[in-house]
């Protein structure tokens, strides 16, 4: 019974912790110390690529690196606590704490890089392969092959995944890690384009 609730708290600590860490206004705070509100200005998404389009590519490389790092440290915090139970439950905690934040006032956001943080911390040898397959197409194709990088990379992570871990089990996992970031990108930008969230500037492809 110990062992039993003791494995219980620990998936209860890797969630509050993901969802913590999720929160995390990263971007938005790197915004403001370059002069821009990413949740009032652009696209309105408080996330890198805004950041990158207001503040420019420093600015937008520092908010990348922080929320992939948000992903990738809840992943950490739940395999410490509980195993890969604990970084599975941390990783869609950190998705939904990127989406809705616990902070009053923070608007949520796409969670992309969130999500890559989170898969890269699953599965290292997977995540960082998928990262440079989406990293080339991107500086490939430019800003216009955003998207097309992003796809690709999320779609390449998972064959990896089964070609370097082999565990259909925790593959299915990934896989709705994947499809809860990818849920909430396509639920955001619905909003968005239905006026309900933030982004009184110009629209960013």
């Amino acid at each position: 019974m110990p062992s039993t609730v003791g494995d219980a708290v620990g998936l209860v600590v890797a969630v509050l912790a993901g969802y913590l860490v999720g929160s995390l206004p990263l971007a938005w705070g790197i915004g403001r110390a370059n002069g821009v509100d990413v949740e009032r200005d652009g696209d309105g998404n408080p996330g890198s690529s805004n950041v990158w389009s207001l503040a420019g590519p420093r600015a937008g490389l520092l908010a990348l690196t922080g929320d992939l790092a948000k992903g990738l440290g809840a992943a950490a915090a739940g395999w410490l606590v509980a195993g890969f139970g604990g970084a599975w439950l941390a990783s869609l905690a950190a998705i939904a704490g990127h989406a809705g934040p616990l902070f009053p006032g923070r608007a949520g956001g796409r969670s992309v890089a969130t999500t890559a943080g989170a898969c890269l911390g699953l599965a290292p040898v997977p995540g960082v392969g998928a990262l440079v397959l989406a990293g080339a197409l991107a500086a490939a194709l430019g800003r216009r092959g955003r998207i097309t990088a992003i796809g690709a990379g999320f779609m390449a992570y998972p064959i990896l995944h089964v070609a370097v871990v082999g565990e259909l089990v925790r593959t299915a996992a990934v896989l709705a890690v994947l499809t809860a970031g990818v849920v909430n990108y396509l639920a955001t930008d619905r909003r968005r384009s239905a006026g309900a969230l933030g982004g009184r500037g110009r629209s960013i492809p």
